[in-house]
């Protein structure tokens, strides 16, 4: 993982610098490092607090790790970097962030796509809102689009899984 994250940021600097035209010195990208580093390590907390409840949960659904992994926090950090450094870095990091999420959980297309739109909605829904009153609605708004995908996916797989492991993993999304 740790040489995905390096790809990642030589792929980001280079993109920044033919973006913005200029390159982002050491103190840019020890930033867009750490962000990095500190959300895919929430990441991987979350998905062991995730394999710890499927795991000690009783029931058929309840005790599906597929249910949990909805509820993985992916919008988290493009909202925390479009705060702190702007929109086009959060966009890059909603893509780079995807892309080690996928990677992390066994390379698996459809958490790609989950966790690409949960961050890009995360970080183009705060550019409406500056108050910090409204990270709730910023937060209503990645739920109900996290919902929407979640259900496009479903949909595109053949709908394989039963409607109570859907309804579970929605209102995991959520």
């Amino acid at each position: 993982i740790l040489g995905i994250v390096g790809l990642v940021l030589v792929g980001w600097w280079r993109l920044s610098a033919r973006l913005t035209g200029t390159v982002q010195g050491p103190a840019g990208m020890s930033m867009v490092f750490l962000f990095l580093v500190l959300f895919i390590g929430v990441e991987r907390v979350a998905l062991f607090l995730a394999t710890a409840v499927a795991r000690n949960s009783i029931g058929p659904i309840m005790s599906d790790l597929d249910v949990y992994l909805w509820a993985l926090p992916h919008a988290a950090g493009a909202v925390t970097v479009f705060m702190l450094v702007g929109m086009q870095p959060a966009i890059l990091f909603s893509l780079c962030i995807a892309l080690v999420s996928s990677v992390m959980l066994g390379g698996d297309f459809s958490v790609f796509v989950y966790a690409l739109a949960s961050g890009l909605t995360g970080a183009l829904a705060s550019q409406h809102f500056k108050q910090r009153a409204a990270f709730t609605r910023v937060g209503a708004t990645v739920g109900l689009v996290n919902v929407a995908v979640l259900l496009v996916l479903h949909l595109w797989q053949g709908w394989s899984a039963p409607i109570q492991t859907v309804a579970a993993s929605a209102v995991a999304a959520f």
